[in-house]
């Protein structure tokens, strides 16, 4: 039997939907430019591949990804699509969206050879069509141009003391301003992208900010609502830092409102603006930072760590955290866990234990009962919009710990029995998860929706989307009624037995 094939919907690069051109063969990406020629369609399992593979890639999950392309181009060699998933994925490629329109490239890693050195990269040009090829080769300049200036500003640039991250144009913006006048009256060199790249086209701006994020002693995030995609970027980046490198003390958060939506690296040091309502929150977090950078301590060294534990033994350690986790007692099972991780950060256990406690589970037994457990902590409905918010957070958080570095050194440090656990785990719980998800956003819709009408449905009658709930139910006890009576009418006449017109008159009549 033949297999169907259909035409790809989103580009694989960036994600975007794809405008198809007359003929329905090729098409073009409108955010970063590329161009595709499918001229007998693709093939249905592999486009699924591709988009299995594209979703996790876009997800920053690279390494997954890259596993995904893998499987793709053992069994297709000549996908240039794979191909190029798997160069973007050696670098840790992402785009965000640009504010001039468009979106633009960043990365994760800087390696000794660039992009267009790279195996994955020539064999994508190879089997890709002329068109797409050349959309490749621009593309990979492009990175290429802008990895090595990141190279240059590692070697040569000034190191900078803070990187604020925060959105553009709105109150976080004016925050950010403050802090940054406030931080750099104490003599520190503060970077934020909003005001030090003033007059730098934006597509230049990856070199410097990748210099920063990966240079600076402490990373400030700046959040009163919604994080869009230019700033999740940065702070995701700082994280995969912070847990690589074992940093300390080396990052806070200015918040309002509800503290869940918040990374989990930073809500331990987190600030709430409603605590200050007479502000000086910019004040005092500055003190702190100065504080902390004047003595050298936003990162523990393992010499340091050693000195400070005064004799305890890593088996103590360890004891301590596996009491605390059958205890229940998450918070001390994380501080213990951690400092057996700053003594040895290749201890399996230290990791598997820091991301139990960071998913509050007390033990690992098997992977059914692993994603059981998790799976009973994610919700998928909710009576408020506030409510289905924070649970739409709580869910997302466990499905972030299943991705964070706690998980891939806890898989790559613990037994083979301990990673097959987690990986089989995984699997089930990011599904589950995608549904729990989706039916919370349901709620949600539903509960505006309510809202609205408790109002008196006023805003909803005017704009014409649905009815109110008083309408709905006159029309519908109406027609009820209407169809009642026309149905007993209807019956009746069908009942009656048929009459003459007229009655014959004189004596022939029928006595």
């Amino acid at each position: 039997m033949k297999e169907r094939t259909v035409s790809p919907v989103f580009c694989e690069t960036c994600g975007g939907p794809l405008e198809y051109e007359g003929d329905g063969t090729h098409a073009r990406c409108p955010y970063c430019g590329n161009n595709y020629n499918f001229g007998g369609g693709m093939n249905y399992s592999l486009s699924l591949a591709l988009s299995r593979a594209g979703a996790m890639r876009l997800g920053c999950d690279f390494e997954g990804a890259a596993l995904e392309y893998k499987l793709i181009t053992d069994r297709n060699p000549d996908c240039a699509e794979a191909w190029w998933g798997l160069a973007l994925c050696n670098y840790g490629v992402e785009y965000i969206p640009s504010a001039e329109g468009g979106r633009l490239p960043t990365f994760r890693k800087l390696l000794k050879t660039g992009i267009l050195a790279d195996e994955y990269y020539q064999r994508a040009v190879a089997c890709a069509a002329d068109e797409q090829a050349q959309s490749y080769r621009a593309k990979a300049e492009e990175i290429e141009r802008l990895q090595s200036e990141a190279a240059a500003r590692m070697q040569w640039g000034r190191r900078c003391d803070v990187f604020i991250c925060c959105r553009r144009g709105r109150e976080e913006d004016e925050a950010a301003r403050r802090l940054y006048g406030v931080l750099a009256g104490r003599g520190l060199n503060v970077f934020c992208p909003e005001y030090s790249l003033k007059g730098l086209a934006e597509r230049d701006y990856e070199p410097e900010v990748f210099a920063a994020l990966y240079r600076c002693r402490y990373f400030i995030l700046i959040s009163f609502g919604g994080d869009d995609a230019r700033v999740k970027n940065q702070y995701t980046r700082f994280g995969e830092r912070l847990y690589a490198e074992r940093l300390y003390n080396a990052c806070c958060a200015i918040y309002s409102g509800d503290g869940a939506r918040l990374p989990p690296f930073v809500r331990g040091n987190a600030v709430r603006t409603e605590d200050y309502p007479a502000g000086g929150c910019e004040e005092q977090v500055a003190d702190n930072i100065a504080a902390i950078l004047g003595h050298g301590a936003y990162r523990k060294e393992v010499s340091d760590s050693a000195g400070k534990a005064s004799g305890e033994a890593l088996n103590d350690i360890l004891l301590e955290g596996r009491l605390a986790l059958e205890g229940g007692s998450f918070v001390r099972a994380a501080a213990a866990y951690s400092r057996a991780i700053e003594l040895d950060g290749d201890c399996g256990e230290a990791w598997l234990g820091a991301l139990l406690a960071e998913l509050e589970v007390k033990k690992l037994t098997n992977s059914k009962k692993f994603a059981q457990e998790l799976c009973n902590k994610l919700w998928a409905s909710g009576t408020t919009v506030a409510e289905c918010d924070r649970r739409l957070a709580a869910n997302e958080h466990i499905v972030y710990a299943l991705s964070s570095p706690y998980y891939k050194n806890a898989a790559k440090y613990a037994t083979s029995a301990a990673a097959r656990i987690l990986s089989e785990a995984r699997v089930k719980v990011v599904e589950m998860a995608d549904k729990c998800n989706a039916a919370l956003k349901l709620c949600r819709r539903d509960c505006i929706n309510a809202a609205a009408r408790a109002q008196g449905g006023t805003y909803a009658r005017k704009m014409r989307r649905e009815p109110g709930l008083d309408e709905a139910a006159i029309s519908a006890i109406a027609g009820a009624a209407a169809g009642s009576l026309i149905g007993g009418f209807l019956g009746r006449r069908m009942r009656r037995e048929p009459r003459l017109r007229f009655r014959p008159r004189g004596p022939w009549r029928r006595r």
